[in-house]
């Protein structure tokens, strides 16, 4: 397995991720393209995203080929008073595992960058209990990535 922040030129391998994921979930060809317009993984998305290097892919090996998550994400500065937190717009992977070591990532780069937090979509509660997650009302998950008072 290798990890590394995704560039501009994974942007393709993004898409065609994602395309098969949706392939496989949603069988009508108009509905997948209705869908991608809309996802946070679109390509102005990606464009955006991949500049600031702080999103994250994983891959099959150190060939590259076949990637098998990743997650987008970037910092926010004084988010409800707070100096820094990193905002997880949108992770996805082919299995549980990939989901946790691409956590596992963010929230390590996130304490060596002294962020004070991480917000995540819902969904990945399993991966968060020993970090104290709590909800938020906006469908979103917030960890501390350093002590609180």
């Amino acid at each position: 397995m290798n990890i590394r922040a995704v560039r501009q030129n994974d942007l393709q391998a993004i898409l065609e991720f994602e395309k098969a994921r949706l392939e496989i979930e949603v069988e009508d060809v108009m509905e997948r393209e209705l869908l991608s317009w809309k996802a946070p993984w679109r390509q102005e998305a990606l464009e955006h995203y991949l500049n600031l290097g702080w999103s994250f892919g994983v891959w099959e090996d150190e060939s590259e080929n076949t990637l098998l998550g990743y997650v987008l994400a970037q910092p926010l500065l004084f988010f409800r008073g707070f100096t820094q937190t990193l905002w997880i717009e949108h992770l996805a992977a082919n299995d549980k595992l990939i989901e946790n070591q691409l956590i596992e990532t963010v929230y390590q780069w996130s304490r060596d960058k002294h962020l004070q937090q991480m917000i995540l979509p819902h969904g990945f509660s399993e991966h968060l209990k020993k970090w104290n997650p709590q909800e938020m009302s906006e469908g979103r998950t917030v960890v501390a990535t350093s002590k609180m008072r």
